[in-house]
């Protein structure tokens, strides 16, 4: 759920704070940070893209990823595989962290 602030035009009361809450409600598996790494992946162009954000941009950038570069099909198959692949960006975050370490 995320909470936008606006500023209250008039406001009485001194207990009263001059800003009013308007909850906006959004899907969170929407608002997700998701990632897609090819190189996670076998593929024969040696593809190394990194996509990155929410679920629907990117599943889109993906699919077409996969079509224009790859050459896959769009059907229902690849659009599972996707769905599949695509992993919380937190576990991105920590994987370079420990590739860091590592050095």
């Amino acid at each position: 759920m995320w909470v936008l602030i606006l500023p209250e035009a008039q406001f009485t009361g001194k207990n009263r704070l001059p800003f009013k809450s308007l909850i906006l409600k959004n899907n969170r598996d929407e608002m997700k940070r998701k990632y897609i790494d090819c190189r996670d992946f076998p593929n024969e162009i040696g593809c190394t893209l990194l996509i990155s954000g929410n679920t629907k941009e990117v599943f889109n950038v993906a699919l077409r990823h996969a079509i224009e570069e790859h050459g896959h099909k769009d059907t229902s198959e690849i659009r599972k595989l996707i769905k599949i692949m695509m992993k919380d960006e937190s576990k991105l975050n920590r994987k370079h962290k420990s590739a860091n370490n590592n050095k």
